[in-house]
């Protein structure tokens, strides 16, 4: 088993996908070989004319060939193929790519089955395409991807309709509420607060039902994003609720941070070192970066609160486990401490409109850690 198989290219296209790729099957493989990626995933649109090829020359460079494909699927219909021939947009999401991924020799006949259907149950004139039924019924021993650009959740997603995206095709909700997590995890990781915020929310107005213990890393996600845009206020509200959850451990370290810098943003920072040497502890299991910034935040309010010593001990703490002025690029509050740092640079963000009139009082910090499972 590879411990770290590095990054795997999963959605390739070969000059089999045309006036979508370029290159040829043996110079995809070659240029997977140099970059030493244990497998390859060729997807060519509502084809699978390079799968004998690919397996048997990524066999011979001992490239792990993952046959898959990125079909056409109508989602305007999951249960009939007369509304095919529509164009995109028609029904929820009309036509939109999944990329579908063989995981076992059984999933490799399903792709050949589906192909033959999307070819051979469209009308004359008509692109290539299944319905929702065909993937329901042919989908055994598939991984389902989204689709990328052209995929429907995108492609709705793009327009902010993010409810429209979860009303649809509900064969598949489940996956997609987790997709939909995924990427507001991504959107936060690319600095795109905004659009993270609206990602969770929208995740949190559902019922999620199983997966409800998705709403405790939504809520603590929405959090951060709502300090990187300054809105306090919502800030307040997020924290109210996840103080009313029972947290697990690295829900518990999530929240003293998001806690420790939005008291520093209200100014409340008596606060901040109640039962501190509790705080530093729990900073302590933090990974480095998370822990600088607490540790830091903790320095700056035994500043403000007169505590010299203190103050200094945890700063050159934070200074230890990470540099200040990639601490100060990140949270420009913490500029106070390092007064003639120069800040790392750091991507510009857009803020939201969101209201200064923050509650100048914290929700109780006191929030039951237990057993992950929601009250």
């Amino acid at each position: 088993m590879i411990a770290d198989p590095g990054f795997i290219h999963l959605h390739a296209h070969t000059a089999f996908s045309l006036r979508e790729g370029a290159l040829t099957l043996g110079r995809l493989i070659q240029l997977a070989e140099k970059d030493a990626q244990p497998a390859l995933a060729v997807t060519d649109t509502n084809n699978l004319f390079a799968a004998l090829e690919f397996s048997e020359k990524a066999e011979k460079v001992g490239v792990q060939a993952i046959p898959g494909v990125q079909l056409a699927v109508d989602f305007g219909d999951a249960n009939s193929r007369e509304s095919r021939g529509g164009a995109q947009g028609q029904g929820e999401a009309g036509h939109a790519n999944l990329v579908l991924l063989a995981k076992t020799q059984t999933g490799y006949r399903n792709l050949m089955r589906l192909c033959s259907r999307a070819y051979l149950g469209a009308a004359p004139g008509d692109s290539p395409c299944v319905t929702l039924a065909d993937l329901s019924s042919d989908g055994a021993d598939l991984i389902v991807l989204t689709g990328g650009p052209d995929g429907a959740l995108d492609l709705l997603l793009g327009q902010s309709r993010i409810d429209a995206a979860l009303r649809s095709f509900s064969l598949f909700k489940p996956a997609k509420f987790i997709s939909l997590h995924h990427l507001a995890v991504l959107r936060h990781a690319q600095r795109r607060w905004q659009e993270s915020a609206l990602l969770c929310r929208a995740l949190l107005s559902q019922r999620l039902g199983s997966l409800r213990g998705l709403s405790k890393p939504s809520l603590l996600l929405l959090t951060d994003n709502l300090l990187r845009l300054g809105d306090l206020t919502g800030t307040y509200e997020t924290l109210s609720q996840i103080y009313r959850r029972r947290l697990n451990l690295i829900e518990a370290l999530s929240l003293q941070q998001l806690q420790l810098e939005y008291l520093a943003r209200i100014g409340s920072f008596g606060p901040m070192l109640a039962d501190v040497k509790a705080r530093i502890e729990l900073a302590e299991l933090m990974p480095s970066p998370h822990a600088a910034k607490a540790q830091a935040f903790l320095s700056l309010a035994a500043l403000k609160c007169g505590r010299t010593d203190l103050h200094q001990w945890l700063k050159r703490r934070a200074e230890l486990l990470c540099e200040a002025r990639t601490l100060v690029a990140e949270r420009p509050l913490l500029a106070e401490l390092w007064p003639d740092v120069t800040p790392a640079a750091a991507p510009e963000v857009v803020r939201a409109d969101a209201p200064t009139d923050a509650p100048t009082d914290a929700p109780s910090p006191n929030p039951e850690v237990g057993p992950s499972t929601d009250r």
